[in-house]
């Protein structure tokens, strides 16, 4: 039989396929059908998400590391005018004669200090390269290089008349190769990316049709025909409408202008190339996802068939009484099948104001698990609690970790059986649930109580509303 995921998995080598052999005047319209699918079928859109989520957080990760780079050299730019006084021409206006400051406003203090504040005039290059790196901290490198040319000047031999203080080079120099350290590294990311790939496809979708926006007035439309964005538009993205509607269009203002077939087939394979990119990434998360539920599946299993008495024997004492710590020792019992199955995990790990009750420190994209123990009928919201608080853990620890999902093991040793939703996705993780009864027989098979069905919605909004989880765990762990 086949199971749920990999019939999602089979649905989504359909739906690939099926674009990749889409016809030339057909191609457009059926990526952004493969987009919509990606993006809004419920069974693959966490995972969809679940690559975007990882490609916007390296990008804000990438934006604080420009920000503390800025803020050294705008700290070498203050001690190079603090050293050298005659060098600071931030009072330098904007047009001035050649003789009194031989160099361009661009080059100056004063352009340094108008990027800084964000006040750089707006361009882009009507041949962009891949390895241009445009970042501020760029530009104001380049400005102090400038500087350094302009004080140390050359005699009639090119050898310098004069030279910044030795210190202050080697801090320049140590920033500089940093910053072209960090900008590589952020360029490699993002050409291999899935989510890079996610947002250019997204973006090409956006302009086949896009909604029409609504004026309040000619003078808000005029600005927005004059912007620099509909300029960067049009010169980088008029190929798309021609790629959709001059293929089918007997008319000279739809033509494809200046793409012929070859052309098309070219632009055509580069969007399948990032297309495929996506799908495999897609793919792999959801085979990833597959193969943890299959591993928690056969140690659910374990239990109930062959672990019983020994489950038993860990949740009580010897008067049948259920222990304070029988949480702690349905985890550690957890914790040793997972190792034996390769994946390794750290018994109650603290993180922060958090403690994990298991996740490997070492895997580059660790599994996060919960377990909860119940006994009786009055677990309702400790249950649903559990899961808000195993979801404050994911927030606590992708800080610090590629985590995005999480797996809320619940033992039932007695009381009802409580149906979870299978997968509990949010905008940034995957929350999945595993039930394992080891009820005894008096409360099991057509003995037990009716089935409790706790639903998604109510779930999710214990995630909006936050209670104090600390008293509550403490709480149910004292029963």
């Amino acid at each position: 039989m086949i199971s749920y995921s990999q019939s999602v998995v089979d649905l989504l080598d359909r739906k690939f396929n099926f674009l990749v052999q889409s016809r030339r005047e057909d191609f457009m319209l059926d990526l952004t059908v493969f987009l919509d699918f990606l993006l809004t079928h419920e069974p693959v859109k966490p995972f969809t998400m679940k690559i975007y989520s990882v490609f916007s957080k390296s990008q804000e990760v990438y934006n604080k590391l420009l920000a503390e780079e800025q803020k050294k050299i705008v700290a070498l730019g203050t001690k190079i005018r603090t050293r050298y006084p005659e060098l600071d021409d931030s009072k330098k206006p904007k047009q001035s004669p050649p003789p009194t400051h031989p160099l361009p406003f661009e080059d100056s203090f004063a352009g340094f200090d108008r990027i800084i504040k964000g006040e750089e005039a707006k361009s882009f290059s009507l041949a962009p390269d891949q390895m241009t790196d445009d970042s501020i901290p760029r530009k104001l490198l380049r400005i102090i290089y400038t500087k350094f040319q302009e004080y140390e000047g050359r005699d009639a031999q090119g050898k310098p008349i004069r030279q910044i203080d030795e210190s202050i080079r080697v801090e320049y120099f140590n920033l500089d190769e940093q910053r072209e350290h960090n900008f590589k590294k952020w360029l490699n990311s993002r050409r291999v990316s899935a989510g890079q790939a996610l947002v250019n496809l997204c973006r090409v979708a956006s302009q086949i049709n896009p909604e029409p926006e609504q004026y309040k007035s000619i003078d808000e439309r005029f600005k927005r025909f004059t912007s620099l964005e509909l300029w960067k538009s049009v010169c980088f993205e008029n190929w798309i409408q021609d790629a959709t509607y001059g293929v089918i269009s007997r008319y000279s203002n739809h033509k494809p202008a200046g793409l012929d077939e070859k052309k098309l087939d070219s632009i055509f394979e580069k969007l399948k190339y990032e297309a495929r990119r996506i799908y495999e990434a897609v793919r792999q998360e959801i085979s990833t996802a597959l193969l943890h539920r299959q591993i928690l599946n056969r140690y659910k299993t374990r239990c109930m068939w062959y672990d019983f008495e020994e489950m038993w024997n860990l949740v009580s004492d010897p008067k049948g009484n259920f222990v304070s710590d029988r949480e702690k020792k349905m985890t550690l019992h957890l914790a040793r099948f997972l190792f034996d199955n390769g994946v390794s995990v750290i018994y109650r790990m603290r993180a922060g104001q958090h403690e994990m009750d298991m996740v490997d420190p070492d895997a580059t994209k660790p599994l996060l698990i919960e377990a909860k123990v119940y006994k009786d009928s009055g677990t309702r919201e400790e249950i649903i609690e559990g899961i808000a608080q195993l979801h404050s853990y994911l927030n606590n620890l992708s800080a610090s970790k590629d985590i995005n999902e999480a797996y809320y093991v619940v033992y039932r040793f007695g009381g009802p059986l409580y149906e979870l939703p299978e997968e509990i996705p949010t905008n940034r993780f995957l929350l999945s649930t595993i039930l394992i009864d080891v009820g005894k027989s008096r409360e099991s098979g057509s003995r037990q109580p009716k089935p409790v069905i706790i639903s998604k919605d109510e779930i999710v909004r214990k995630f909006e509303k936050p209670r104090k989880r600390k008293a509550i765990r403490e709480a149910v762990l004292s029963k």
